[in-house]
């Protein structure tokens, strides 16, 4: 397979169709498997992370074999502009690893035994020392909330409850979703990892939760 994000064929618009459907998957027409969770070029470059068979892989896009990065992996692959890969592991939270050194171990992020059925979607902040991402803690995601993380320490923080998919814009605002369907954004203090203001409405009825944990946030 190969994602074409350099725009040589139709097959950008055919994976860009796929990834706003439900289910999110297509089928690999080279080994028939599902493919989940594309992630966006790497910043800078055209390489594409997805998910298939539980294994995270890395098409070059523009030419060049898929490589298997690592195995047992749920979904959620997201590139930071330092070249990390961070993805949720089956049964252990978010790991993360460098595509770019051949043979080097997928880091452990968070660990699912430190609270939360499932963590998924990393977002990593501008500076690289902090990210956040989504906590299910329980199969059927009965609750949800948003957690901080400092990369360097490890140590986690409580950002928002009754909230899922975060992204962090350039105004630093914090984007997210609810069960109501609703789409909003809050202040956020990137040092210190807290809301500092009332929610504002960007959409209504424009989001879906997950309904099970392995759903691509």
């Amino acid at each position: 397979m190969c994602v074409d994000y350099c725009e040589l064929s139709s097959q950008r618009r055919r994976l860009e169709r796929h990834r706003d459907q439900r289910p999110r998957s297509l089928t690999d027409p080279r080994h028939r498997r599902p493919i989940r969770c594309i992630s966006e070029p790497l910043p800078g470059g055209t390489e594409v992370a997805f998910v298939a068979d539980s294994e995270l892989k890395l098409d070059p896009a523009c030419g060049g074999a898929v490589r298997t990065l690592a195995v047992s992996v749920d979904c959620c692959p997201r590139w930071t502009a330092d070249g990390f890969l961070y993805f949720s592991g089956t049964g252990v939270g978010i790991r993360r690893i460098q595509p770019d050194r051949p043979g080097s171990p997928a880091e452990t992020v968070t660990r699912q035994a430190d609270g939360g059925y499932a963590h998924a979607d990393t977002r990593v902040l501008p500076g690289g020392t902090a990210g956040v991402f989504t906590v299910l803690t329980d199969m059927v995601g009965s609750s949800l909330r948003i957690d901080g993380i400092r990369l360097e320490t490890g140590k986690r923080i409580v950002v928002l409850d009754a909230a899922v998919s975060p992204h962090v814009t350039s105004t630093g605002h914090l984007l997210y979703g609810n069960r109501e369907g609703q789409i909003l954004a809050e202040p956020l203090d990137l040092a210190g990892l807290e809301i500092r203001g009332p929610p504002s409405l960007v959409a209504d009825g424009a989001y879906d939760i997950p309904r099970v944990a392995g759903d691509r946030l």
